[in-house]
């Protein structure tokens, strides 16, 4: 056997009747298709199938209806202290996460590479001064490109604690910039211990919502025409 040829039959999940008419039900799905092929060369498959009406196609992709299975990658590089919330974006074909710590007000990133399936390398990127909240106190992140610029906005404190806060970290054009420059927008809306956060455009406009759980409120801050930059808020 040529070296550039595969056997088929450990990828026979890659044809798969989704659907079937329930009023035929002595339908029986079947398929002939060659159990050798060589890369790049075309492939032919005659549907045998008897009795069906309606097909849906379906190559092998996740189905939220199984028991998902989850891996502990640890503490990599030692860089967690009690985290929070995580969000990730890709840039220039490479994935990167970046999450909160609530046990020292520090922002982590997670360089994964090509695939959200490696494990990644972690980058303790600081607490920028002081301007995320701690020792404790950080929450909701999210990171938005807007006007080609890369951003991480994130919520947190806590009365009695670190000062409530939202604040921004601008990357400028590169995700990877390990200078970015964060700014504290101050407790805008009443905060208090603010707990996630989720932003979006809607028209040309953007807007974040977060919840309070000290004060069980649900803040919106708006954000302008375009623009990421400056914010007003409503509660």
């Amino acid at each position: 056997m040529l070296s550039n040829c595969r056997m088929l039959i450990c990828c026979l999940c890659l044809f798969v009747i989704g659907s079937i008419s329930y009023a035929q039900p002595t339908v029986t799905p079947s398929f002939t298709i060659p159990d050798t092929i060589c890369v790049n060369n075309s492939l032919n498959i005659t549907n045998t199938t008897v009795g069906a009406q309606t097909y849906f196609w379906n190559f092998c992709v996740a189905d939220l209806t199984q028991p998902p299975v989850g891996t502990n990658l640890g503490n990599i590089g030692g860089n967690l202290n009690m985290p929070t919330f995580m969000d990730y974006a890709q840039y220039n074909g490479n994935w990167y996460g970046f999450s909160v710590n609530f046990g020292n007000g520090t922002l982590v990133r997670h360089d994964f590479g090509n695939s959200l399936l490696n494990t990644p390398v972690s980058i303790n990127m600081g607490d920028f001064g002081g301007i995320i909240p701690g020792p404790t106190g950080a929450e909701g992140i999210q990171i938005i490109f807007n006007e080609g610029k890369w951003y991480a906005i994130i919520v947190g404190g806590y009365p009695g604690g670190p000062a409530p806060r939202i604040l921004k970290i601008e990357f400028g054009p590169d995700l990877t910039n390990l200078s970015p420059v964060a700014t504290n927008w101050g407790d805008i809306g009443v905060l208090g211990l603010t707990c996630d956060l989720h932003l979006f455009k809607e028209g040309n406009n953007w807007y974040g919502f977060t919840v309070n759980s000290h004060y069980n409120t649900i803040v919106r801050f708006e954000f302008g025409l375009n623009s990421l930059t400056h914010w007003d808020n409503r509660r």
